[in-house]
């Protein structure tokens, strides 16, 4: 045959990104797709699976989370019931 095998150009759109850069000092953005996210928390965990903090995510398009008091470490961003990958985010100062 003639004909070329290809796929479609598939454009995945995220229910909530990390706005910026994923390392922070004090304010972590997170940009959230309210039409995309299910959940009405995300939750942040350190790499030892321990909960961090839950925060709220209804009615908000831009969230601007507090990490100042965090040690410097990398944790993980996680969407309650939603089935999406975490997002990573390393706290330093």
């Amino acid at each position: 045959t003639n004909e070329t095998l290809s796929t479609r150009n598939v454009n995945l759109k995220q229910a909530f990104t990390i706005k910026g850069s994923n390392i922070v000092t004090n304010t972590l953005l997170i940009q959230i797709n309210p039409l995309l996210l299910n959940s009405k928390y995300l939750t942040v965990y350190n790499t030892l699976g321990q909960k961090i903090t839950t925060v709220k995510t209804q009615n908000i398009n831009l969230l601007r989370l507090n990490v100042s008091n965090l040690s410097n470490g990398v944790y993980y961003i996680v969407a309650s019931y939603d089935n999406l990958n975490p997002l990573k985010f390393i706290k330093s100062n």
